[in-house]
């Protein structure tokens, strides 16, 4: 007689791995279309990851073409190029159709937009405050001379400013997807590679023309946290790279990156099998991910070691303490947690600072001779 199953005294089941979450990839770009004549509206934004696939379905003297081959142009061979195609008439506000793509693919970082959807500077401002509260990274090209006036405060510039938008504008006379070209730079840089960090200052862009400006020009532009394309000494390059929010391209882009790595190890660590004890052995472990981040942010070039920390105290770390790391982690004791946080398995805060690398923009030196 056989008996009773094995699996009265062992029942044994072996489950698929667990998927991980990815990382965000900050190297895609949507552009919004209201050409239905080259390419019906879509439901989901289509991605495109050549100029060529783009003149599939857009002839060459159209917008959405003149943005690709921007983007496409830059010698660090940036990626993926979504297009969102939409019917003007069924949603004419810019804000609603970028919350249609965004619910449709949010896979994107950067968001750009054809000249005559943004038909003027004022719906150029919703469309960038609508980047900004949704934490992508929006940009525009102005060609409003007005720019180049410091005493100007009616420019989109000084407007995006005075908001203090995380959005990115540029002045061209002649291109009016000059911003496109510079997203597109950002985008070919692999942020996980090693010593990858980068500035857009001083770099060339494919296919835009310099504008011939005088150096007041250049200082209004710049004191509006604008971005030019122009000649220094003969050589062709970006001047400016600041966000209109006075935060620097790169260092947005890096302290993004760094944000959401942290929260996606930390959601990593949640979806593995084994849980992570509600105590100091489980925040410990939670704060070895937060660790392996920041290192790796050191290793990428965006966190400098044996820098002093410049903000306010924080934890154990006063306002001027070396960091030899380049971070500091900590977290609040378990002992200390509320019942209701207890008893929702609320952990307590990690929190975390680092010194940020960032960039030399312009070097000076003062020499001395003797006879």
């Amino acid at each position: 007689m056989q008996g009773l199953p094995i699996e009265t005294l062992a029942d044994v089941q072996t489950s698929p791995p667990s998927t991980p979450m990815a990382k965000k990839d900050f190297g895609i770009g949507l552009f919004l279309s209201d050409n239905t004549s080259d390419l019906a509206a879509t439901a989901v934004p289509k991605s495109y990851y050549t100029y060529s696939e783009v003149l599939d379905d857009f002839s060459s003297t159209t917008e959405e073409a003149k943005a690709a081959a921007m983007w496409f142009g830059q010698k660090t061979r940036p990626r993926v190029f979504k297009i969102y195609t939409y019917d003007t008439t069924a949603t004419p506000l810019v804000a609603n159709a970028a919350n249609l793509a965004l619910d449709a693919d949010s896979d994107f970082h950067y968001i750009m937009a054809s000249v005559n959807i943004l038909s003027t500077e004022a719906v150029a401002l919703t469309f960038l405050q609508w980047a900004h509260l949704n934490a992508k990274q929006g940009g525009f090209t102005t060609s409003d001379p007005l720019c180049k006036d410091s005493t100007s405060t009616t420019n989109i510039m000084y407007l995006a400013k005075t908001a203090k938008y995380n959005s990115f504008v540029m002045y061209s006379s002649s291109n009016d997807y000059a911003h496109v070209g510079a997203f597109a730079y950002a985008s070919g840089v692999h942020l996980d590679a090693k010593d990858s960090s980068f500035t857009l200052h001083a770099k060339a862009i494919t296919g835009l023309t310099t504008e011939q400006i005088t150096t007041s020009q250049h200082a209004a532009i710049a004191g509006f946290n604008g971005t030019v394309y122009s000649t220094v000494n003969s050589v062709d390059m970006l001047l400016g790279s600041k966000l209109s929010s006075s935060d620097w391209f790169d260092s947005k882009l890096q302290s993004d990156y760094i944000d959401n790595a942290v929260a996606v190890e930390l959601a990593n660590l949640q979806i593995g099998a084994r849980k992570v004890g509600y105590d100091e052995d489980g925040m410990d472990e939670a704060k070895q991910q937060v660790e392996k981040v920041l290192k790796h942010g050191a290793e990428m070039g965006f966190i400098a070691k044996n820098k002093i920390w410049r903000g306010s105290d924080f934890g154990a770390i006063k306002t001027g303490t070396l960091l030899s790391d380049g971070y500091y982690i900590y977290s609040d004791p378990i002992n200390k947690q509320s019942d209701s946080d207890v008893a929702n398995r609320v952990a307590p805060f990690i929190y975390f600072c680092y010194t940020e690398r960032g960039a030399i923009h312009k070097f000076r030196a003062n020499g001395q001779r003797s006879y």
